[in-house]
């Protein structure tokens, strides 16, 4: 592996980890660790803060993995830079080392980085994630299912080794919090299920 490669997933880690939505949440006065859903992500800062602050953070958020995608398009020695930057930059965001490696879900994230690799495997990810939300009520079904549709589109479009493990890795970084929120969610109400509208809302299990 390249050192130089290296260099640039660190970076991408460190870039994923620069908290912007729990920065603006400060700046309105919240500390988005203690509101809403306790998640330092643009989600829980639109609805429980100030929506343009919210929209901002997203923006910012996938503007973090577009651009660790591109810094690995641009700069990398190796084929497989974009997509081990654009995993790292996700983690980086899930587990913020300025956080105490607290942090969001990556989906903003996520997004920005698969926008960088291919904007049609985006187009996917919506259309799988907005299907099993809307018909399944499962927000932990709907973003994973969106993701792994998103990663099999990228394999057989470009069928290598590093597309199947950006898939694997993206499901690995991601899987951990959708599950504990979905466990917490039964726990609580006895089903990890919710209505429509409540998918599209960040509030506390």
């Amino acid at each position: 592996m390249p050192y130089k490669d290296l260099g640039l997933i660190f970076i991408s880690y460190i870039l994923g980890g620069i908290p912007f939505s729990y920065i603006l949440g400060r700046l309105k006065g919240k500390d988005l660790l203690q509101t809403g859903d306790r998640n330092p992500g643009a989600w829980n800062l639109m609805f429980n803060v100030n929506r343009g602050a919210g929209i901002l953070g997203a923006l910012l958020d996938g503007g973090k993995g577009l651009g660790a995608c591109l810094m690995g398009i641009h700069l990398g020695d190796s084929s497989w830079a974009p997509y081990l930057c654009t995993v790292s930059c996700v983690a980086g965001h899930n587990w913020s080392p300025f956080l105490h490696f607290k942090g969001g879900k990556g989906v903003a994230a996520w997004v920005g980085g698969l926008l960088g690799l291919n904007w049609f495997a985006l187009l996917v990810f919506a259309a799988v994630c907005l299907s099993l939300l809307i018909f399944v009520r499962r927000m932990a079904l709907g973003i994973l299912g969106g993701v792994a549709g998103a990663s099999a589109f990228l394999y057989f479009a470009n069928p290598q080794w590093i597309t199947l493990l950006f898939g694997l890795l993206m499901l690995l970084v991601m899987a951990p919090k959708y599950l504990k929120e979905a466990r917490e969610l039964k726990a609580k109400t006895g089903d990890d299920r919710r209505e429509v509208e409540d998918l599209f809302t960040a509030k506390p299990i």
